[in-house]
């Protein structure tokens, strides 16, 4: 008996190191961060460069090339948008430089099935000509809902907003818009993602309707580094132009 309870204790004694020196389970990995920029109520820090090219019929055509920058700070972010033209549309070619656009947006509830993003955009007359600007002042307040599914692997934000002009050139028309934007993400992997956007707009001033479906295909390439491409068609007898291809690169770090 003396014998059996020593072989206990010795054993129990030469255990207990070993189980002191088991290492502990690791802590969980975080999620990994989502780089793709396609959820509208993610503030991330992000340079984008793109070109869009449209075709306004009877054989004219405008070419933009975008610098766009985004800084988020805390549930604000800002955007700045300098646009490079050019457009054959007045029978001469020309090129010059657009409108300036300021974007501010502000989130002020966000959960995992849920969230509200408002925005206002704005734009200066900085066009070196009149074919890349309107000539005014103009202002775009807005609101996005975004909704989530499959834990954000598929979003649908629809956005509304107004955009109307305040000052500017007195010989150039008003600017008084009505825009609907119904905006949806699908994510079929974590570094590729295929957007259908349709946006419908009013136009008071030129008493006008129209509707601009564009479909975009992205992927992550490395890091926060992803290409895309972006062709659209415009519908409606009142249509701007006929259809458009933008392609872009974008930089999230």
């Amino acid at each position: 008996m003396r014998r059996t309870t020593c072989l206990v204790f010795a054993f129990v004694v030469l255990a207990l190191p070993a189980a002191a020196q088991t290492p502990a389970a690791p802590p969980a990995a975080a999620p990994e961060e989502d780089k793709t920029g396609t959820d509208p109520s993610k503030f991330l820090r992000t340079l984008i460069v793109l070109n869009e090219f449209r075709s306004l019929g009877d054989e004219r055509i405008y070419d933009e090339f975008i610098y766009r920058y985004i800084q988020p700070i805390g549930k604000v972010k800002f955007q700045l948008t300098l646009p490079l033209d050019s457009t054959d549309a007045t029978g001469t070619s020309q090129s010059g430089f657009g409108d300036l656009g300021l974007k501010a947006n502000y989130l002020p509830k966000r959960t995992s099935r849920f969230a509200l993003v408002l925005n206002l955009d704005s734009f200066y007359p900085t066009a070196t000509k009149s074919p890349f600007g309107t000539g005014k002042y103009v202002v775009s307040p807005g609101a996005t809902f975004a909704f989530f599914f499959q834990g954000g692997r598929v979003i649908f934000a629809p956005s509304l907003q107004q955009k109307f002009s305040y000052a500017g050139d007195a010989q150039r028309d008003g600017v008084n818009q009505t825009l609907v934007d119904t905006y949806f993400v699908y994510k079929p992997t974590k570094t590729s993602w295929i957007i259908v956007d349709p946006q419908f707009v009013q136009d008071y001033e030129k008493d006008v309707f129209f509707n601009q479906t564009e479909v975009e295909y992205g992927r992550l390439m490395f890091a926060g580094v992803s290409t895309y491409v972006r062709p659209g068609i415009a519908l409606g007898k009142d249509r701007p132009g006929d259809w458009n291809l933008e392609f872009g690169v974008k930089v999230i770090h």
